[in-house]
């Protein structure tokens, strides 16, 4: 049996422009730098995810994102290269003295020595039989120092890559490594006040600094002075500390004519300047403050802002300048002495899950986990505005068929209309009662249908922002809406597992569609009007007969997320929480082509109105272009229903995956796939190392755990049913053999 639907033109050749160099060709150039097989440019530099580092001279600054890692030109704040991120790279990373090299933890427990010009790898340091935590090198560069979750820390020659020392004087996790500025001492800080030196060269213990007056719980950063005498320390139970190397006598605890350091749990960065008479400390509760040495008293407080969307900060090794990492958008340079912002170091965004072309195709919407929507040039790469107004995560956006409006629905649960060419919000649409997770405008330009968690479709005035009709009948929240070309009909997919179609003009239920048994996360009409493609959590696709309602095809195997259809209905590209992106021509004999694969999921994508291009954005804070190009239309009808459209092939290794969502409160599933059977364990830590839950999963079946049915869940409580703060926080996947870590961050 045939159906006569013409669903999409069969296309025999997708060629796509590949830029796929990690190193720095074109300074001016930096859109294109390290691209995916397949994008032709990057609109973004992706969420700030950890430290900001300087190389010793503070000639280089280094960020750390979900991408890779930027390196700049600390005094003109130019792009100098990206190094893209590897799917197994760990979270710590160090500078060279002279910001030539970068080191860089890998999952498989070995330490990378890149070229920072050319992002080529120099050497590898292999010896570490768990995950690398912290890395630094010593002043002179001679050295590089790591320590394990194996126990251990090692001493290696920066040069050979030769493993020099191994101790292994440790039984609590560390947290960091400190060289003295003649680099022959070494200082190793971690939990429950441990604090010990040793010699670099022969790796003898010296002295443990934590049997007096010592910290009570875990450091967060220490420093030596210039002349090697005294060692500053923080630490999270809210103090600063300062230590004679000598006796290891506490001389000073640093205490504010406020309370104890501003907010001292938070200090984030600190440094001696070079007269060595002088300390300083930077927080996140937005002071930075100035300290005498041999007092212990507070100089001076600069008050640089409010600091509350931090992530990761560096003080410069003069102590003139602090590099702040910031959740919200960007890194930003200030001046120590005045509290000025010296430089912006702009295109680090918190994410980019959703993206809306403009009807001229020169411009890009997205919106973000921090609040804002942002709009992009297409063809610079360059932010052009940055509308703020929301109070909570930004879900959806949508361009108005003229271009003139761009719609955004918020975990506010407001529906925001904003001016195109200006930025400016035009009118807040007040009515929901809870999220709005998706927006979406009428062909016709006259109606904006908005949908979210109060389980409603609200249909508004798309010019005056007027509540016109409420649509009511899902049992569940509503993830997806979309318009039919001709406006008559709306369909909506929901948590309740169905997807269903309204009368626009009475807002009655025409039918429901109930053949997906999980959360239905996406629903496109085809450019016709005829077909109605829905994407489940289910992991298949379903082709729906408009007119009959009848499922007339679906596709198994495939956990898409969100859809779209080519303007002329030759394509559909689907994309997936696992960070694939998927062409299908909509031949019922051929399998998905894949595009690519991030290391952060990818939502939303959108066409350009020609169809020539694919933006995609991403939780990683980065939008990708891609070029398509049709060599040849043809015409073929849809298979039976039932068929089975893709066949994925069987599971062939092990992996762990992002959890979802992302950031999460209070809860949170974390999917897998198993290659054999096998037990399988989770361990969660917090930022310091320390284990706060340990989830058996039992002995697992071959397949993918990637739904909420069966992938692990957290309900963001430790071992003792506390709830946990917020930060960041890893999991670690353990089955048989197979170990893999992610990071995941609760946000309250």
């Amino acid at each position: 049996m045939q159906n006569s639907h013409s669903l999409i033109s069969a296309i025999t050749f997708i060629a796509f422009i590949a830029f796929a160099s990690t190193t720095n060709i074109f300074a001016q150039d930096f859109p294109t730098w390290g691209l995916p097989d397949g994008s032709e440019i990057r609109l973004g530099k992706g969420r700030v995810n950890g430290d900001v580092v300087y190389s010793t001279d503070g000639s280089k600054l280094a960020v750390s994102t979900f991408i890779g890692i930027w390196i700049y030109d600390a005094d003109t704040g130019k792009e100098l290269n990206l190094l893209t991120r590897q799917t197994n790279w760990t979270i710590t990373f160090a500078v060279s003295p002279d910001g030539s090299t970068i080191a860089v933890g890998i999952q498989d427990y070995s330490i990378h020595l890149y070229d920072v010009n050319t992002g080529e790898t120099i050497r590898t340091f292999t010896g570490h039989t768990d995950a690398v935590r912290h890395i630094a090198f010593s002043p002179d560069g001679s050295t590089l120092a790591s320590f394990s979750e194996d126990g251990t820390v090692r001493l290696w020659n920066a040069n050979t890559g030769e493993n020099r020392r191994t101790i292994t004087d440790f039984t609590v996790q560390l947290r960091f490594l400190a060289f003295s500025f003649d680099s022959s001492t070494l200082a190793c800080a971690g939990a429950f006040g441990t604090l010990r030196l040793y010699d670099v060269h022969t790796g003898d213990f010296i002295r443990n600094l934590g049997a007096i007056g010592a910290h009570a719980d875990t450091y967060q950063r220490v420093v030596f002075s210039p002349d090697g005498t005294i060692l500053a320390t923080v630490s999270r139970e809210g103090t600063l500390r300062l230590w004679d190397v000598t006796t290891g006598e506490n001389r000073h605890t640093l205490t504010g004519p406020e309370p104890v350091v501003g907010n001292p749990k938070n200090v984030y960065s600190t440094v001696f300047l070079p007269d060595g008479d002088t300390f300083v400390s930077a927080g996140t509760d937005g002071t930075i403050r100035l300290w005498d040495v041999n007092t212990g008293e507070n100089r001076h407080t600069t008050l640089t802002g409010n600091m509350n969307s931090f992530v990761g900060g560096t003080l410069s090794p003069d102590g003139s300048t602090v590099a702040i990492g910031s959740r919200n958008e960007n890194v930003q340079l200030w001046q120590v002495n005045t509290g000025e912002i010296i430089r912006t170091l702009e295109g680090h965004i918190w994410s980019a899950e959703n993206v809306a072309f403009s009807p001229n195709e020169k411009k890009i919407a997205s919106g973000s986990w921090d609040w804002n929507v942002y709009l992009w040039d297409t063809e610079t790469g360059k932010r052009l505005h940055t509308l703020v107004g929301h109070t909570r995560v930004v879900w959806s956006v949508a361009f108005s068929p003229d271009g003139m409006k761009i719609a955004s629905g918020g975990s506010d649960g407001t529906v925001r209309l904003w001016g195109t060419e200006t930025g400016k919000l035009l009118h807040t649409l007040i009515g929901h009662t809870g999220a709005v997770y998706n927006v979406a405008f009428s062909p016709n330009d006259n109606t904006l249908a908005s949908a979210g968690a109060d389980r409603t479709v609200r249909l508004w005035d798309a010019e005056t922002g007027k509540h016109l009709r409420t649509l009511a009948g899902h049992t569940d929240i509503i993830w997806s809406v979309a318009f039919s070309p001709n406006e008559k009909i709306i369909a909506t997919g929901s948590f309740d597992n169905t997807v269903r179609l309204w009368d626009t003009e009475t807002g009655t239920i025409l039918r429901t569609l109930t053949a997906h048994t999980e959360t239905v996360r996406c629903v496109v009409f085809s450019p016709d009007g005829k077909i109605l493609v829905s994407a489940s959590e289910d992991e298949t696709v379903r082709l729906w007969d408009i007119d009959t309602g009848e499922n007339i095809g679906t596709v198994t195997g495939v956990a898409v997320w969100s859809m779209a259809f080519s303007q002329d209905g030759s394509i559909i590209v689907l994309t997936s929480r696992d960070g694939t992106i998927m062409l299908w021509d909509g031949n019922p004999d051929e399998n998905f082509q894949t595009l690519t694969s991030y290391t952060n999921g990818v939502w939303n994508p959108a066409f350009s109105p020609d169809g020539s291009t694919i933006a995609t954005g991403s939780s990683d804070g980065t939008i990708h272009l891609w070029t398509v190009t049709n060599t040849m239309n043809g015409q073929f009808d849809v298979e039976i229903k039932d068929k089975k459209l893709v066949t994925l092939g069987d599971i062939k290794r092990n992996s762990l995956l992002q959890n979802y969502p992302n950031p999460f409160n209070p809860e949170t599933w974390i999917p897998y796939q198993l290659a054999k059977p096998t037990d399988v364990t989770l361990h969660i830590y917090a930022a310091d190392g320390k284990l706060v839950r340990t989830l058996a999963l039992g002995h697992q079946a071959v397949g993918k755990y990637h739904d909420r049915n069966r992938a692990a869940y957290w309900d963001g409580r430790n071992a003792q049913g506390e709830a946990v703060a917020s930060g960041v926080h890893f999991y670690t996947l353990t089955a048989g053999d197979f170990t893999a870590t992610r990071r995941m961050l609760i946000l309250k």
